[in-house]
């Protein structure tokens, strides 16, 4: 009897972990503004893509994935780094056969965001297996400008970033961590 017991939980727990933590939301009816892949050119030997529209060229994976060139995803999870840790690795970055990574600025980075989807904001044919967390963002770039900042305290310096949750622009101190997808060339003037 003891031995059923601890199968059946077992194999209730096994279902339980194995489920996803979030499940991608999208409403069509929401807005029209979502991103299309038709946008896009794919570059499915070295992971990533380009946008036709806006002439940036993004790594299709996140901080810390790694291209699955068979399998055309991201293996591994992301990793979350402060800010100016994320500058120092977009520098040291190797991604793809190129070397010319940046940080997005917040308005290339709001032009990858689908409105029509939530938890991830991204659209997942595009960026597939992105960070999806109701507490974590995407770094930008752009250091917020309204804030008072004393000149003395690095500390209270604040970075744009866009919620991976709920796809918003918030701020968040530099020296707290969040998610990052690496871009390269082009250059966004304006948002959707």
């Amino acid at each position: 009897m003891l031995k059923n017991y601890i199968y059946v939980i077992s194999l209730l727990t096994g279902m339980v972990l194995s489920l996803p933590v979030f499940s991608q939301i999208c409403e069509p009816l929401l807005t029209t503004q979502n991103i299309s892949e038709e946008n896009f050119t794919f570059n499915d030997i070295n992971g990533t893509i380009y946008d036709t529209v806006t002439e940036l060229k993004w790594a299709r994976c996140a901080w810390g994935q790694e291209w699955n060139a068979d399998k055309k995803t991201c293996n591994q999870f992301p990793i979350k780094l402060n800010w100016q840790d994320a500058l120092i690795t977009a520098n040291d970055l190797d991604y793809g056969n190129e070397t010319e990574w940046r940080l997005p600025d917040i308005k290339e980075l709001m032009s990858i965001i689908d409105f029509q989807c939530f938890i991830p904001p991204l659209n997942t044919t595009i960026f597939p297996q992105p960070p999806a967390s109701l507490d974590n963002g995407l770094w930008s770039s752009t250091p917020v400008q309204t804030d008072p900042v004393n000149a003395s305290d690095s500390e209270g310096v604040k970075i744009w970033f866009i919620d991976v949750g709920e796809g918003k622009v918030k701020k968040r101190l530099w020296n707290q961590t969040n998610f990052v997808f690496f871009v390269s060339e082009g250059n966004v003037t304006s948002t959707p």
